[in-house]
């Protein structure tokens, strides 16, 4: 298998370059860039804080779990912890585009967790939807990023490209 980590936030490219070296992974490769439904530039909008109770130790970076290229839809923090206090510009790119430029004919498996931007990277996947086998995505009921689609949304896209919820 051939894997491909898109991240354009650059301390967790940090991160998953380590993870991938003191693990001696060979058929992962980072991509340091943003799936998105164009290619180009956009604001990434990053997230940080701590929780009130540490459910995961005090060495868990709970705060950089919500960055999104979509902006928080709310000024509070999210949770009541989760803030946004930072913007930086990263590069985006579609999916069809990077498997045009790859010659990926067919995706077994996608593991899309982009905090309620997966319209955006779904449509920047244009003709590669129907060669793709399997997407898992988090969906939400609530809308925690202005302009995310919600769950009855991407499912209604999912469904009209062929994929069975399951």
């Amino acid at each position: 298998a051939r894997v491909f980590a898109f991240e354009p936030l650059p301390a967790n490219q940090a991160i998953i370059r380590a993870n991938l070296s003191r693990h001696t992974v060979r058929n992962a490769e980072l991509v340091p860039l943003a799936l998105s439904d164009h290619a180009g530039e956009a604001t990434f909008h990053v997230s940080s804080g701590r929780p009130p109770e540490l459910f995961s130790g005090e060495q868990w970076n709970y705060g950089n779990k919500s960055s999104s290229l979509l902006p928080p839809a709310a000024s509070e923090p999210m949770y009541g912890w989760i803030e946004f206090k930072e913007k930086i510009s990263v590069r985006t790119d579609t999916l069809e585009n990077f498997c045009r430029d790859r010659a990926i004919a067919r995706i077994d498996f996608i593991h899309m967790d982009v905090q309620g931007a997966e319209h955006l990277v779904l449509q920047g996947a244009g003709a590669m939807l129907p060669n793709i086998t399997a997407i898992w995505l988090e969906v939400s009921d609530r809308q925690l990023y202005r302009g995310q689609k919600l769950r009855g949304d991407i499912q209604a896209f999912m469904q009209a490209h062929g994929f069975s919820l399951v």
